[in-house]
């Protein structure tokens, strides 16, 4: 994608546009005469403050040429004298590819020598220290495309002469530019009209890779020093304007503006972003523009190109192509769980009727990584290192939590966790995954017989992590039934299973439901259930207990900052933060779901910006959906019985992995944010 940006000069640059190379052709002045010269100029970039540079275009290519009364500023130097003169075109030649600028070394100049700076675009040079050139003002706010890029003269070019004789000045100069044009182009391929879009930005996660000029207070670029002064490149985006505007099928929106690289910065993976006239966001690409892997130069022209086919915005290349992305996968298999960890992949495990558990990975790129077969079992769910690698932990037909994990090049032999078989032969079941900051497995499961001593055994919630070798066990919540005789007994029951999540520190977090029976009088018999929650660090919580089982827990995670809970107290689905203070954790920020659902899974982020996404079931197995505060029931998917949802983050856009009822194919599509 490169194309030729032409401009008159006695040199070449060379214009990228994303791909293609535009050339731009510029033109040196030539110095002469006693303390006049002439300076012939040739087209570098488009205009100046008060110039009037055209622009023609050439396939992707840009030619400029002066037109009558362009002018160029100009900063005599002699000492600690400046002196600002602007100076109008003359002469210009039949192809407008030079100019002729008549120049007056200033009066008050004593013999001896002095610089020559000049400026061609932006806001010209201060007013109060010459030396010092003004970027435009808001250069994204071109309404009117390329030709608003050259009506509000927003590209500048430089030149630079030293040692100039005041009493025969003579040099040979050459324009350099000091930015870049950027185009961004949609097309709709939608079936109907796409209204109102007034804006685009290019947008990342990190800041202070491209100049985004503000105004009066904006970037100044010093021209004897040949580098930017002020405005600091902080923002995470790239603006571009237009009119607002309503979109044909097929038609394609042009938006244009002009920034100045930052030296030796390498543009980061990129999202395209649109908004309308209300500054609401309509679209955000589902795929990113991939990280440089050299800086942007100064006077090449970058190009972008944009699908939009009416549920999903997409890069492609200079044919508008889309390509093909994550959600247009597909896999038969019953989906048990899927994770990302924010990496390029969805990891999902999942079986196919024969009892087996299944791996594959759906990449970013549209493709499958390929599926593996782990071993006879059920119960499956994994968890993605810092280096992209998954862990998975299932319950084999044997009754013992087996443990994998892929290091890069294969599969590891299974690794099996076998029942403490306290008072007899017990069996292990629902496990759940983290895996620390250094690749060391952290897994809860239940084991029928994990504590010693009870005279009548239940299911007990256990912690096993590989950090010096073999798995080293801890009871984490005993579950037991102590009979006193008659009708007096007591009950400690934890049959639901349980979830684990590591914080920062990788101290765990495992959540589990409770219900405690006491009949200890043979009289009338209580119950009571609650969520209850215990750290690493021996901090333990719970939520306020109910009579009637209203209680049930569905999902863990950490979110880089804090561990949140999907859970359900008192008849209402929540997800809540994980704090703890001393040996107190509690329940905070609460969030309810006020759709009536069986939530599954929730995925999230962390920062100012964070995301909270929760996929589940609504009524009549819907897929339902939750992104923040927005909650969205997809009446057109019905999810197939006895698999799973789950919400996944690649690369901060969030995805629903599920089964569909309909031809029991595992599908990813993106959660609605609201937007």
């Amino acid at each position: 994608m490169k194309s030729k940006l032409y401009l008159l000069a006695t040199f070449l640059l060379v214009v990228v546009t994303g791909c293609d190379k535009n050339e731009i052709i510029e033109k040196q002045p030539d110095l002469t005469d006693n303390r006049s010269l002439t300076l012939t100029a040739s087209m570098p970039d488009e205009s100046a403050t008060q110039t009037r540079v055209a622009f023609t275009q050439d396939g992707k290519d840009i030619k400029l040429i002066w037109e009558n009364e362009d002018q160029i500023q100009l900063c005599f130097i002699q000492g600690e004298t400046k002196e600002k003169r602007t100076v109008t075109v003359k002469n210009i030649s039949s192809d407008g590819k030079r100019a002729d600028f008549d120049i007056n070394v200033p009066e008050s100049f004593a013999m001896g020598t002095f610089d020559l700076y000049g400026v061609y675009g932006g806001q010209g040079l201060d007013d109060t220290d010459p030396s010092i050139a003004v970027l435009p003002a808001t250069p994204w706010q071109t309404y009117t495309g390329l030709e608003g890029v050259q009506s509000r003269k927003d590209v500048m070019m430089t030149f630079k002469a030293t040692g100039l004789d005041v009493d025969a000045p003579s040099a040979t100069v050459s324009f350099r530019h000091i930015g870049s044009l950027f185009c961004v182009k949609l097309k709709n391929g939608s079936a109907g009209s796409w209204n109102s879009i007034a804006r685009v930005q290019l947008t990342a996660a990190t800041d202070g890779w491209a100049y985004n000029n503000s105004g009066d207070e904006g970037a100044r670029y010093d021209l004897q020093a040949e580098s930017f002064v002020s405005g600091s490149p902080t923002n995470s985006a790239i603006l571009f304007d237009n009119n607002s505007k309503d979109m044909g099928l097929d038609e394609i929106n042009e938006f244009w503006a002009w920034y100045p690289p930052v030296p030796d910065v390498n543009w980061p993976e990129l999202r395209l972003e649109v908004y309308n006239p209300e500054s609401v966001k309509i679209a955000s690409s589902a795929n990113r523009k991939a990280a440089r892997v050299a800086p942007t130069a100064a006077g090449k022209a970058y190009y972008f190109y944009a699908f939009w086919d009416g549920s999903k915005l997409n890069f492609t290349d200079d044919t508008f192509t889309p390509p093909l992305s994550i959600d247009d996968l597909t896999a038969t298999g019953n989906l048990m769980h899927a994770a990302s960890a924010g990496h390029g992949f969805i990891g999902m495990v999942y079986s196919k009727g024969d009892n087996k558990v299944y791996y594959n990975a759906a990449q970013t790129s549209g493709t499958w990584r390929g599926e593996v077969e782990l071993g006879a079992g059920a119960e499956a769910r994994l968890a993605i290192d810092r280096s992209g690698y998954p862990h998975v932990v299932y319950t084999s037909a044997d009754n013992k939590i087996a443990y994998l994990k892929y290091n890069g090049t294969e599969w590891s032999t299974a690794v099996y966790i076998e029942s403490m078989n306290h008072g007899g032969t017990g069996a292990c079941k629902k496990p759940d995954i983290d895996v620390d900051a250094s690749g060391y497995a952290h897994i809860t499961y239940t084991d029928t017989r994990g504590s010693s001593g009870d005279a009548w055994f239940r299911d007990d919630i256990m912690y096993a992590v590989n950090s010096l070798g073999d798995f080293a066990k801890t009871l984490i919540f005993r579950g037991y039934y102590e009979n006193w005789g008659g009708s007096a007994y007591w009950g400690e029951y934890y049959n639901n299973g349980s979830y684990i999540a590591l914080n920062a520190l990788g101290d765990y977090y495992i959540m589990a439901h409770h219900q405690n029976y006491d009949r200890s009088g043979g009289g009338t018999a209580y119950n009571t259930y609650t969520v209850e929650i215990k750290s690493g660090t021996g901090a333990f919580g719970k939520t306020t207990g109910t009579s009637g089982n209203q209680h049930a827990i569905y999902d863990l995670t950490f979110n880089d900052t804090d561990v949140i809970a999907l859970y359900k107290a008192a008849n209402t689905n929540y997800s809540a933060t994980i704090s703890v203070t001393g040996t107190v954790a509690s329940f905070t920020n609460v969030q309810s779901i006020t759709t009536a659902v069986t939530p599954h899974s929730l995925s999230a982020t962390s920062g100012l910006s964070g995301v909270t996404t929760i996929a589940g079931l609504a009524a009549s197995s819907k897929l339902f959906t939750k992104y923040n505060a927005y909650e969205f029931t997809d009446t057109g998917v019905t999810v197939k019985a006895n698999t799973k949802v789950m919400a996944a983050n690649v690369g901060g856009v969030f995805y629903s992995v599920y089964t569909d009822n309909a031809d029991s194919k595992i599908k990813i599509k993106a959660i609605p944010t609201g937007i």
